[in-house]
């Protein structure tokens, strides 16, 4: 189950030429002479190998770089959090480490392109004079080591997750890949190699023989593993009755510790730390196996085969179809499977020679071809038609109907013999089938039958000034492909009887396998049209081009020219479910790709205000003086609602999946007459339209926020396409929305103000109370905090500043720090004012935070946690007066930080304004100038408050004479 690989019928297997054994090689004689590097990615997260406690997987590992010594074999592994260039680089380091720490350096890499090609990792090797070479585009066998070796190291790891899982369930989770792959490649480095003289990679390496007493104290992976109480390791007693050891998962071993000491995953906790005295439970003999866990077990093998795709892949690769088949080292594949190099060049054996595929099937003549492979073999896709199918459907009816719809569509198997359109089907042996024709069966059901040929629809009507077809090349039928004999043995023939899948090849929980879609709600084009729900996304798209096209005109089909700057158009899908998960809606978006846009040409300014927090709070106290009224509104499509100006050309490409009939996306393209979503002015003519006919009905812009409109009955609160209106009496309210709706705005009205931008606005007898208790569980979240052992603080700060560390040890760059700050700022400035010092603190180090500001970060979680469902309560009292306390700390850093740094000696500034004694405005920031003392620092405090206080006056003026 975890080594299996797919067989081609018809095909011979190679023998191993005797002339090729015992050949000297000509090059890469030394360890360090030449290092492959590769890329794979993991379609689940990873856990960090350093995380405490409940760590989640969410800010985890996403995949991983390898590093594979062409001399010795030798492989190293780092996973990472993302395959960025900079990630990379420091795993490139560590290996030259080790290189120099053995006394040689090293000389040339090689590897695919990618990250690889990036001008950092080209510079960072032109530095230390080390030659880089790399593969063709799309020739990922001309870097074999390492994909070869990816291969090798991803069958030992899944081996071991399946085997944790078939005896361990309760205790096998997927996030542990990364752990069961570095164990993976620790066994392997130290197993004898036949091809190194009986030596292992490791041996070869470091030049010195081992007695590989190490390799004789491996253990299996996840097996149980007993720790010795801390007391008794520290040679105290414990009551007599208590147990003596507590139960842990062995996940392999560490890299700054002795073979001696393991690596102990503590299930309770989550915490994974280096152990010495243990006892190791190799054959599961203490913890249950299946009976009492058959149900946790059949759910966790479908979590573990979400998707059963190899991802030892590079995705580009993936995508392509182009996949080369991994073959083991020759440690590990059998001896009638290899093949000699030196035979097949002698034989002058192409790849392509001597292929005779069966009857009917394309052969695809620049199939990838790589060592051990055979030279007989499929294509991984069949050829398709290129002309698409033209319906005539009449838009009364709908906008998009299938007059004969796939099976695929039902989710339900059609006879392999005769296609559902009633074109004839060649049966072809590959192990790719259809992601939707799995929706509802297993992998074993009709796994060698395949949707030929792809589906269009046209539309025709009088109402639209163009008819849209769905292109060929976008089938919502188009198969997603997986490889499911990847779960078999290698002899298994796609053509063997399914009794004989069942009786000799397959484990029993194969059959519980699902190729389950996509679980995220916001697809990609690709993930949207050719999951289950392709044509509830495609009748929303059709809805969509209808509005835009039809009921709003944003633009004419025009011929193309070469001077235009034409800008790619993209699809948003949004799937939207209700609380308990059932599905509401379907959504799509077509947008213009504004980052493709150039200034002066087809955009020039592009500013657009937003309303300030501070006249949101100063309205909501306002309406509980004085009893008024409010409503939320929302415009729908609210950029295209805004016309371009003439001296605005922009163009587009037709939307993906739809052609204009009797065009071309090469040949026509569309002029927007509106602002499209995506544009860069969109939100700028947006306001610019809505305020004119906010205008046009006797309603003023505020001088002091021009988000805030003011009229004689109404007051109206704008937020991008967001609105909150304010009266005394419902009558007005109604009335501006009634004259906005025949203005052609589409204004929805959403009933009362209960949440705006986040914030949860609850309203009490006398007052209001501000929370955002769902950002609080995120924040918490990815602190790692949200287990329910996690402690809870009185305080969201120690009473002594955070200063800057620099000596301290930096933090986990897998952590995301920044993300964490940009939430609690957004918190702070909205419902939680008691954590603005303690965010501000942290937000200093934002670019290079270490362990101690990580530390009080996490003590801002812990308050939060404790107070959840806390937030800013506005009870205002009758008199309507402002009152502002500000405040200094003289040189507060001074003593906690390098006395030589001129930044220990700034003062800090805090200030609230009060309107009617509820806060509407705080703030806790460093001065940027140096008081020389602390009069000087409370009158730079006084005129910074004074700043938003003066402009607040005249703002609440302005509204008391509304």
């Amino acid at each position: 189950m975890a080594k299996s690989q797919r067989r081609t019928p018809s095909s011979s297997r190679a023998k191993a030429s005797s002339s090729g054994e015992k050949s000297l090689k000509t090059s890469h004689l030394s360890p360090g002479d030449c290092i492959s590097c590769d890329h794979y990615v993991s379609p689940e997260r990873g856990r960090n190998l350093d995380g405490f406690g409940k760590a989640t997987a969410s800010n985890g590992y996403t995949g991983g770089a390898i590093y594979v010594d062409h001399a010795s074999g030798k492989i190293f592994h780092f996973p990472q959090t993302s395959l960025s260039a900079s990630e990379t680089l420091r795993g490139k380091q560590t290996v030259e480490r080790a290189a120099c720490d053995l006394g040689f350096r090293v000389k040339a890499y090689h590897s695919d392109n990618g990250i690889f090609a990036s001008a950092e990792f080209q510079e960072h090797c032109n530095s230390l004079g080390q030659k880089l070479s790399y593969s063709g585009v799309g020739a990922h066998h001309q870097n074999g080591v390492a994909e070869r070796s990816i291969g090798t190291v991803c069958r030992l790891a899944r081996a071991n997750i399946i085997h944790l899982l078939l005896h361990w369930p309760d205790q096998c989770r997927m996030y542990l890949w990364p752990f069961a792959m570095n164990y993976a490649v620790w066994i392997y480095n130290r197993i004898p190699n036949p091809s190194l003289g009986g030596l292992s990679p490791e041996e070869f390496w470091s030049g010195s023989r081992s007695d590989h007493s190490d390799l004789r104290r491996a253990h299996v992976f996840g097996c149980p593993v007993y720790v010795l109480d801390p007391a008794l390791q520290d040679g105290k007693s414990i009551p007599k009755w208590n147990a003596r050891a507590r139960m842990g998962v062995f996940v392999g071993y560490s890299h700054q510790h002795s073979s001696l000491v393991p690596l102990v995953l503590n299930p309770s906790t989550g915490y994974v730390s280096p152990q010495y005295h243990v006892i190791f439970d190799d054959k599961f003999a203490s913890v249950a196996s299946s009976q009492s866990s058959i149900n946790e077990l059949n759910a966790t093998w479908d979590g573990l085969f979400r998707t059963s795709r190899d991802f030892y892949l590079d995705p580009e690769e993936v995508e392509s179809g182009d996949v080369v088949p991994p073959r083991l080292s020759a440690t590990w594949d059998p001896q009638d499977a290899r093949v000699s190099e030196g035979a097949r060049v002698s034989e002058g054996a192409s790849p392509s020679e001597g292929a005779s595929p069966s009857e009917g099937v394309p052969v695809s003549e620049d199939s990838p071809s790589s060592e051990g492979v055979s030279s007989k073999r499929y294509p991984s896709r069949r050829t398709r038609n290129t002309n698409p199918i033209h319906l005539a459907i009449p838009i009364a009816t709908a906008l998009a109907t299938w007059a004969d719809p796939p099976a695929a569509y039902l989710n339900t198997a059609h006879p392999s013999s005769q296609h559902p359109l009633g074109e004839s089907v060649t049966l072809r042996p590959k192990a790719k089938v259809s992601h939707v024709s799995l929706a509802e069966s297993t992998l074993l059901h009709s796994p060698w039958t395949d949707v030929a040929t792809a589906f269009s629809v046209g539309f025709s009507s009088s109402a639209l000034a163009s008819s849209w077809e769905l292109e060929h090349g976008a089938s919502v039928c188009e198969p997603h492909t997986y490889k499911v004999s990847s779960l078999f043995e290698p002899d298994l023939s796609p053509l063997d009887s399914a009794s004989d899948c069942i009786v000799d090849q397959a484990h029993p929980h194969v059959f519980s396998v699902k190729a389950n879609t996509s679980p995220e709600d916001n697809p990609s084009y690709d993930e949207a049209m050719k999951g289950p729900y392709a044509k509830e996304y495609t009748d929303a798209a059709t809805t969509e081009l209808h509005t835009l096209q039809v009921e709003l005109d944003c633009w004419e089909l025009v011929e193309r020219e070469d001077w235009m700057n034409v800008l790619p158009s993209t699809w948003a899908f949004k799937c939207k479910r209700y609380p308990d998960g059932r599905v509401k809606k379907f959504k799509a978006r077509f947008c213009a790709r504004g980052d493709r846009q150039k200034e002066g040409v087809d955009y020039f300014d592009t500013w657009s205000p937003v309303v300030s927090w501070t006249t949101v709070r100063c309205m909501l106290i306002l309406s509980v003086l004085l009893d008024l009224k409010t409503v939320q509104a929302d415009i729908t499509a609210a950029f295209v609602h805004a016309e371009l100006p003439p001296e605005e050309e922009v163009y587009i490409h037709q939307p993906r999946g739809f052609i204009a009939p009797g065009t071309s996306t090469k040949t026509h393209v569309l002029k927007l007459k509106r602002a499209l979503y995506g544009l860069k002015q969109a939100p700028r003519h947006f306001f610019k339209y809505l305020s004119l006919h906010l205008e046009k009905h006797h309603l003023v812009q505020s001088r002091f926020d021009p988000s805030l409109f003011i009229g004689k009955d109404v007051i109206v609160i704008v937020y991008v396409d967001d609105l909150l209106i304010y009266s005394k009496t419902r009558d007005p309210i109604t009335d501006l929305i009634e004259k906005l709706q025949q203005d052609g705005i589409k204004l929805r009205e959403e009933g009362e103000a209960e949440g705006f931008l986040g914030v949860d606005i609850k309203r009490e007898t006398g007052g209001i109370t501000l929370t955002q208790t769902g950002l609080i569980s995120r924040i918490i979240t990815a602190l790692g905090m949200d287990s329910v052992y996690t402690t809870k603080k009185d305080t969201p700060a120690e009473s002594s500043p955070l200063p800057k560390d620099v000596d301290g040890e930096p933090a986990d760059p897998a952590f995301p720090y920044a993300s964490i700050i940009g939430m609690l700022l957004y918190l702070s400035g909205h419902s939680r004012p008691d954590i603005a010092f303690a965010v501000h603190q942290c937000a200093r180090y934002t670019f290079k935070p270490t362990k101690r500001h990580v530390a009080a970060l996490k003590r801002i979680g812990r308050y939060l946690k404790g107070t959840k469902s806390r937030g800013l309560i506005l009870n205002p009292s009758k008199h309507l007066h402002v009152d502002c306390y500000p405040d200094a700390d003289f040189a507060g850093l001074y003593g906690h930080e390098d006395k030589q740094d001129p930044h220990c000696v700034r003062s800090r500034t805090g200030y609230v304004i009060l309107l009617a004694n509820c806060p509407i405005l705080w703030k806790s920031k460093l001065q940027t100038e140096i008081a020389l003392s602390t009069m000087k620092a409370e009158y730079v405090a006084l005129s910074q408050s004074c700043k938003d206080l003066f402009p607040l006056l005249d703002q609440i003026v302005e509204l008391a004479g509304a």
